[in-house]
């Protein structure tokens, strides 16, 4: 399942491209990119049949241009509703309700932000609040794409109680008994260590 991901964070490459690097499928999908990142505010413009969505590859290059760069998370959640309401008139292959955030905390704690509206039988769309919560790099991808085929809601995820929720807020509870494997972490650190050594990843 390819994620639709935003970077609010400064352009650094070199602190971008691991963090890309941690996001592939290296569970399941032999280290696959999945992750395209947005470059373009035009809601209506985001993924259309002659201008499909790829996904996005490491190293960024040279002359990566982020339109995204410290732009809330709020304004982001108003570009996906955007691109939700012009599902009509437009062909998409995209996900409106559920995208990634990487910004400047992200980078930081070595995780990021999944925001999700979830479907409503009694509005009969979805729910006007996106739901977020952070989620450590290595895991964000199974959460991602779990949410995407509806094989486990979002609840599943995160802590109940009190606090939970405030400002669509969330706090990330992963799942009893899943761990990554071995192999699979060593395979990434492997490319890791090979970025590193050309120079892309400090």
């Amino acid at each position: 399942m390819a994620g639709l991901l935003f970077i609010t964070a400064p352009t650094d490459l070199k602190r971008l491209n691991p963090a890309l690097t941690i996001l592939r499928d290296w569970e399941f999908g032999d280290g696959e990119y999945v992750q395209k990142v947005i470059t373009t505010r035009n809601a209506y413009g985001l993924d259309t049949p002659d201008k499909a969505l790829e996904a996005t590859e490491v190293p960024l290059p040279d002359d990566f241009d982020n339109i995204w760069t410290n732009t809330s998370i709020a304004d982001i959640e108003a570009y996906m509703r955007d691109a939700h309401r012009s599902l009509n008139e437009t062909t998409y292959s995209v996900n409106a309700s559920l995208f990634l955030v990487l910004d400047e905390e992200a980078l930081r704690k070595d995780d990021i932000v999944i925001c999700h509206r979830e479907w409503s039988l009694e509005l009969d769309d979805y729910e006007a609040e996106f739901k977020k919560t952070r989620v450590p790099l290595e895991h964000a991808h199974a959460m991602y794409a779990n949410l995407e085929v509806s094989n486990m809601d979002f609840e599943s995820f995160v802590e109940d109680g009190e606090g939970q929720g405030e400002g669509g807020w969330w706090t990330y509870r992963p799942i009893d008994g899943v761990e990554i494997e071995e192999d699979v972490i060593a395979e990434r650190e492997a490319e890791l260590q090979r970025l590193r050594g050309l120079g892309f990843v400090e």
